[in-house]
């Protein structure tokens, strides 16, 4: 499957608001995506993820050119995950009367950001330790932090760190995209375990994380965080992630 013409360059306007669109135009990842785009106006346009349980959409553009694609695209299902600046958040709760929207800011790395020292308990991960992965989020299940993107495959062709206790993973970080073609990648699914937390192992497997990706030389490395959590905010901007726009996610759905 090609990528749809002229789409790269809208994308690159903004890489860091097109992070994960950018990582999905790699050859693996087109045949789960759609790029529906607006008659009246081919710069507004969305990108369908359909490698999740339900659609996740995420808006490109502004005006209402945008709005009309979207309300076109919502009624096609009665279930999404939506990705919306906030000037497009009303589009979606035009279209669905139940709306989650979490409030949502991209930090990134700039490339000479001083990361801490290298921590000797934080270790690489794989394929391997899939299984201590998840039992590692089990532990946010009752308390609805599971991490909601999480697919094996991330441990091999992405980048995973973690901190054993024994024979028990107690922490980890890892990606949700890394796209060498692109120079891109977007950290994710940062997890300690309850009872092990207030040590700083989310900043030191983040770190880690982010000083493999930065050896390979990428350009944008970013990732997301809740604005509800302002204490991951403060790890990360420890870290020397900066944030760079804020937007909206979240599931809708009607009856």
């Amino acid at each position: 499957m090609r990528e749809p013409e002229g789409i790269r360059p809208l994308l690159e306007i903004d890489r860091v608001w097109s992070l994960y669109a950018l990582g999905d135009l790699a050859p693996d990842m087109l045949p789960l995506c759609e790029w529906p785009r607006s008659a009246s106006d081919p710069r507004s346009f969305a990108l369908i993820y359909r490698g999740a349980k339900v659609p996740v959409v995420q808006a490109f553009g502004e005006g209402p050119a945008l709005e009309e694609l979207l309300a076109r695209l919502f009624g096609e299902s009665r279930r999404v995950f939506f990705v919306v600046r906030p000037e497009m958040l009303d589009a979606v709760r035009r279209a669905y009367p139940q709306v989650d929207p979490h409030p949502m800011s991209r930090m990134t790395l700039p490339v000479d950001a001083a990361l801490p020292p290298r921590s000797p308990d934080v270790v690489r991960l794989g394929p391997a330790d899939l299984e201590a992965v998840r039992a590692l989020h089990a532990d946010g299940a009752d308390s609805g932090e599971l991490p909601p993107f999480f697919a094996p495959d991330m441990l091999e062709r992405g980048v995973y760190c973690g901190v054993w206790e024994g024979p028990e993973l107690i922490a980890s970080a890892g990606t949700h995209i890394v796209s060498k073609a692109e120079s891109l990648a977007a950290i994710g699914n940062v997890y300690t375990r309850r009872d092990h937390r207030g040590r700083g192992l989310a900043a030191r497997t983040t770190a880690e994380v982010a000083r493999e990706l930065r050896t390979v030389g990428l350009r944008t490395v970013g990732l997301n965080v809740n604005r509800h959590n302002p204490a991951a905010a403060r790890v990360y901007r420890k870290l020397g992630f900066e944030a760079r726009l804020e937007y909206f996610e979240g599931p809708a759905w009607r009856d």
